[in-house]
């Protein structure tokens, strides 16, 4: 199925989510969108998927025009959210029901085909909302192909797995690329998966598409968004406590800020600007904390590493540094935040306060 949009569009009020999004795709092809949050990559792939309207622009499947009221293009797609949503039944009936709305034949070798390579199917008999999030997210893809979908799309698939669970949809998706006519499209934040799958990579910041790429060609120095990656960005309370600010982060640790706000806000840690120690180093300007390596990509100058301290961000560290300080996968570090680097948001909007 070849997939097309033209001058893409979405208004929320007088706020422009979408502006002149153009693309296309198709058979045996995996379209890869990046972004930071809040650039529009989900409100795209709801689009795509004919789930909500765009407030100008056109799709099409095969060059032929379609929208949200043409039910016969709708049950061509199948959407896998980035949150599980799964029906209080057995994973069994939940992986059938929406096959079973669509009136396609069910065959059991189909479902134990499907269940067995994405390695549920001893969870059948099991309530769904007893599952972790890698099988909830497992039973998900599984029901969106017992739909039979031409388009298939997926949002944040890897987000917040279990490695298990990760190289095991990896899997599952190459292999429904190339050996099905399936058209894939996918957001992700990680720069290794889009190398895995992006035969097109789509960049967008701000509701615009600002550059294009491959797997083969990409680079960090495609991407000014990871600068500013989506997964830096917190939602947390701040509080005062004589003459400074201090933010608490997802994992209880508390960093100075500079901020006139208090409460609920969101900030942002540049990566850039996080400092690797290989050893603990408090100082009056920041506060270290404890982080173990999850994920290296290398590139010629700069090095972007992910750090599990109990919660997700990345980190870019100049390759010679990286070479210094002999980091690997599952190396223990410290980290290091300097409170003027630090961006602090509104909940609101993410305004930024100065």
């Amino acid at each position: 199925m070849n997939l097309r949009c033209e001058n893409i569009c979405q208004k929320i009020g007088e706020k422009e989510i979408l502006k002149d999004i153009s693309l296309k795709t198709g058979e045996n092809k995996i379209l890869v969108l990046m972004g930071p949050n809040g650039s529009g990559k989900t409100t795209l792939l709801k689009i795509l998927g004919l789930l909500n309207y765009p407030s100008s622009g056109e799709i099409f499947h095969n060059d032929i025009k379609v929208n949200c009221r043409d039910i016969e293009a709708r049950r061509r797609c199948a959407f896998v959210f980035q949150n599980p949503v799964l029906l209080d039944r057995t994973v069994l009936q939940n992986i059938i029901y929406g096959a079973k709305k669509r009136n396609i034949e069910l065959k059991s070798k189909k479902i134990e085909s499907v269940t067995g390579m994405l390695g549920i199917d001893h969870l059948l008999k099991r309530n769904a909302k007893t599952l972790s999030g890698g099988e909830k997210k497992r039973v998900m893809i599984a029901m969106a192909i017992m739909c039979e979908p031409h388009i298939l799309i997926l949002d944040e698939p890897f987000e917040n797995l279990d490695l298990f669970s990760s190289r095991i949809i990896e899997d599952f998706i190459l292999n429904l690329r190339d050996f099905k006519s399936t058209t894939i499209l996918m957001s992700t934040h990680s720069l290794s998966q889009a190398r895995i799958f992006g035969d097109a990579i789509l960049i967008l910041n701000r509701g615009q598409i600002v550059d294009e790429t491959t797997k083969e060609d990409i680079s960090l120095k495609n991407f000014d968004f990871l600068k500013n990656p989506g997964r830096n960005i917190f939602k947390v309370e701040i509080k005062k406590r004589e003459n400074y600010s201090f933010a608490i982060l997802p994992n209880g640790i508390e960093i100075p800020v500079l901020t006139r706000v208090e409460g609920i806000a969101n900030i942002f840690i540049p990566p850039s600007n996080i400092v690797v120690l290989a050893e603990k180093d408090e100082s009056k300007s920041g506060r270290c904390v404890k982080s173990r390596i999850v994920e290296i990509i290398k590139d010629d100058e700069l090095m972007l590493v992910t750090m599990d301290a109990g919660f997700t961000l990345d980190t870019l560290i100049p390759r010679k540094s990286f070479d210094e300080m002999g980091l690997y996968p599952g190396k223990e570090v410290y980290l290091k935040f300097e409170e003027d680097s630090i961006e602090v948001f509104k909940e609101d909007n993410f305004e930024k306060e100065h």
